[in-house]
């Protein structure tokens, strides 16, 4: 925009039918979204929604696992646009069906981005399994980015935990050169390590 910035929002918004106005007054350029919770048979029209509102907007799958919610989305507004990413290996199309993670190419300016958009399970910080399953999702995000060396990547995750529960990405940060963006919010004027949203004892 007229600052130079090009801005990103990850978002858990549980049920996009609740939010779907406020999503399109943000004035981000690019908004990844956990919990879209729209099944197939009505991505359709918030397509077309959102197209009339100069949002371009993708949803993956909901999980199956649950009763009509999960799912991972992205919206991005003129003048970029994003493209479904093409794995190499094949866990990433598990994955990607059971509404968990998806991801997109955007470019911006000079510069494509591999826009990773990945949901954990809940309750990750306490329970093991959970995060196991959670750190399954990053492991895909590594192996695949790792595919294409050299390229800018971005992650947003909703892991319901801190990264060291996560040990893929705690590494990814402390050796593979990421950057946890909220624990330096700071540099943009934000608050370091600023708590989200906690919805219940085990979230």
């Amino acid at each position: 925009d007229e600052s130079g910035m090009f801005l990103v929002e990850s978002i858990n918004i549980t049920s996009l039918a609740t939010c779907a106005g406020l999503l399109a007054d943000r004035k981000s350029h690019l908004k990844l979204v956990q919990e879209h919770s729209v099944p197939k048979s009505g991505l359709a029209r918030w397509i077309r929604t959102f197209a009339a509102a100069a949002w371009q907007f993708d949803g993956g799958p909901l999980d199956p696992s649950l009763t009509c919610t999960g799912g991972v989305g992205i919206f991005s507004a003129a003048p970029y646009t994003t493209v479904p990413y093409q794995a190499i290996g094949q866990e990433y199309g598990k994955a990607f069906e059971m509404g968990r993670l998806a991801a997109h190419w955007c470019e911006v300016g000079n510069s494509t981005i591999l826009c990773w958009n990945l949901y954990g399970w809940t309750g990750a910080a306490l329970d093991e399994e959970a995060a196991q399953r959670t750190d399954d999702l990053a492991q895909i995000v590594e192996e695949e980015t790792g595919h294409h060396p050299g390229v800018m990547a971005l992650m947003a995750a909703d892991v319901n935990a801190d990264a060291e529960h996560i040990p893929t990405l705690d590494q990814l940060v402390r050796e593979d050169q990421w950057t946890d963006v909220g624990a330096v919010a700071s540099r943009w004027g934000g608050k370091d390590r600023q708590p989200t949203c906690k919805a219940s004892q085990v979230a």
